[in-house]
């Protein structure tokens, strides 16, 4: 057994520096809270390869002293803490004097700043754990953080990055996360030279939510306003849970610090469920505020988690903010207040711009919308592709009998009684039928007479991007029309006579949720098509006529694989005629 001994500085550097710098969005993250600590009221992220090969973060803060400059590259140097009372009352973004260290023994780093009373800046570098000497440089007042090259000697780390456009959305994700917490404060991307965020100084958290989840998710959302014993809660949760992706989608932030706490999550689903909606899948943005020495945040390294003194008493204040924010009247009869301020149609190069809900009022034609209150029974449309009718895998075809609780269809089949799950069955064989035709040519799709730009989180246009080869290959046509804006030409003919910037922006959102959801199908192509089926199926709680269930239920009968849907839930449920004889004492009775 070898003797215990002591391991170098760079070794226990990059230890450390595991557990703080993960992936270049790491890196993001870890400067930007330096900036934001440092007052700075404009940041400027530039990134190449995704981060890999340069993360530049330039601001506008109050700067470093020439003095500090070497100090800041050293380990558990900070100017946030002086001694150990002041952890229970961290008000800062930054404290635990890791950061930079960390990134040096990982990166090639390099730091610029100039204080507001000196005549000159001050540059210091260190690569791989490797310092050199503080020296004079020109910069404007503020800070540049370079960091080039991350684990370019650390080939074990640096193989486990994702692709360069997968990278970038993590960063962008980071970024947005706190912009959201700092409204008054500007942020711009830059990636490969092209810019895809840009978040000016907002005048409102409402403003600045719009800015980052895209104006027509924004539309959807109700504020959050309540206090109780020393707990304040505010932000924005949406009205109709339904319309969010496949997962919850909840931004939490404590004390203005953005956390993972499955708590505060757990208390916004708490309050749908609350309210009649067991199936939520939210867009929420929570911020909590309480006492400073009410939370402990130096709980992980890369401060994203939190501990609450009295975490039951903040999980009920939650649970009755987004309670109050819910209640009221119904959604048609309570005006919408971001309505008014975002509800408007622009005019880019003769291109109608969507920019909320209400302003695709105008182009509604040109997708044939049937949303008269009267057209409470939907109805098989020529728009499905392939035959409107399916073959049955069995001799004698299905006999329906009709609908229970607007959600399954009764049958008889084989002798037995059989329940299918309509939504579930009609995904399952959309997504066959859209399997079999990506095979052989595109999915059939339905031009639009007026292209729309819709709206979008930066992060989701970027998917977009990404994902363009696919979601043309099933009928979507996008194009980007600037940083966090889409130009929707085309959408699958499954879809026609639903909203396209609805419709674009939950296929976006199942694709990026993809890596936290349950599928009976892998891969992003698949994981596609499978949302186009799911989107473009009939709904629980849906009424439907007789031709509809017998189509449904035909095309069960005549997938390959019948009774799971993609996301691998139940289709149907059999009923042995056996057990139906039992239940009324007729064990005799032999007739099929």
């Amino acid at each position: 057994m070898q003797r215990i001994a002591r391991l170098p500085d760079d070794v226990v550097n990059q230890i450390a520096a595991g557990e703080v710098v993960e992936r270049p969005a790491s890196v993001v993250k870890e400067l930007l809270e330096n900036a934001l600590d440092a007052e700075a009221t404009r940041i400027v992220i530039e990134l190449e390869q995704g981060g890999k090969r340069l993360i530049r973060v330039r601001d506008d803060g109050l700067g470093i002293d020439p003095s500090d400059l070497s100090m800041a590259i050293e380990r558990h140097a900070t100017s946030k803490l002086r001694n150990a009372s002041d952890l229970e009352h961290i008000a800062s973004s930054g404290f635990r004097g890791e950061a930079l260290p960390s990134i040096g023994s990982v990166a090639e780093l390099s730091i610029i700043s100039r204080t507001g009373d000196a005549s000159e800046g001050a540059m210091v570098s260190v690569s791989f754990s490797r310092a050199t000497p503080t020296r004079p440089a020109g910069h404007p007042v503020g800070t540049t953080v370079e960091v080039r090259n991350l684990f370019a000697e650390i080939p074990a780390r640096r193989k486990f990055l994702r692709a360069e456009s997968t990278e970038l959305r993590h960063a962008v994700e980071i970024v947005s996360l706190l912009a959201m917490s700092r409204s008054a404060v500007g942020f711009t991307i830059r990636a490969d030279g092209r810019e895809v965020l840009a978040l000016p100084p907002a005048a409102s958290l409402e403003e600045r939510v719009a800015g980052v989840l895209g104006r027509d998710l924004a539309g959807n959302l109700a504020p959050v306003d309540y206090e109780e014993q020393g707990i304040a809660v505010s932000g924005f949760v949406s009205r109709d849970p339904s319309r969010g992706g496949a997962r919850p989608d909840i931004r939490a932030y404590v004390n203005g610090r953005p956390v993972k706490d499955r708590g505060l999550s757990k208390a916004v689903s708490e309050a749908y469920r609350a309210l009649g909606h067991f199936d939520a899948k939210p867009s929420a943005v929570i911020f909590v505020d309480v006492g400073l020495d009410m939370v402990d945040v130096n709980v992980h390294p890369a401060k994203t988690e939190v501990r609450f003194r009295e975490a039951s008493r903040v999980f009920q204040t939650v649970v009755r903010a987004v309670r109050r924010a819910l209640a009221g009247p119904s959604e048609e009869a309570r005006p919408n207040p971001w309505a008014a301020r975002f509800a408007r149609s622009e005019d880019r190069g003769g291109v109608a711009v969507a920019t909320g809900l209400g302003s695709l009022d105008a182009t509604r034609e040109a997708y044939a919308v049937a949303d008269s209150p009267s057209a409470q029974v939907w109805d098989s449309t020529p728009a499905a592709e392939g035959a409107s009718r399916f073959g049955s895998q069995v001799g004698v075809p299905a006999t329906i009998l009709g609908q229970f609780r607007d959600t399954y269809i009764v049958a008889s089949l084989g002798g037995d009684l059989w329940l299918f799950d309509q939504h579930t069955s009609h995904e399952r064989a959309r997504f066959e039928a859209i399997e079999r035709r990506k095979a052989g040519e595109r999915a059939q799709s339905q031009a639009l007479l007026e292209p729309v730009v819709i709206e979008v989180s930066s992060s989701l246009a970027l998917l977009a991007e990404e994902a363009s080869l696919e979601l043309y290959a099933l009928g979507f046509e996008l194009e980007s029309f600037g940083a966090g804006s889409l130009l929707v030409r085309s959408i699958p003919h499954l879809l026609t006579g639903r909203d396209p910037a609805e419709a674009v922006q939950k296929i976006l959102r199942q694709i990026e949720d993809g890596a936290h959801t349950q599928w009976a199908v892998e891969g992003r192509t698949h994981r596609l098509a499978a949302s186009l089926a799911c989107h473009s199926a009939v709904r629980a709680g849906q009424k439907i006529n007789q031709p509809t269930m017998q189509e449904i239920v035909d095309g069960l009968l005549a997938s390959e694989f019948q009774d799971y849907c993609p996301h691998g839930r139940p289709t149907r449920h059999r009923i042995p005629k056996e057990d139906v004889a039992r239940w009324f004492e007729r064990t005799g009775w032999r007739r099929s």
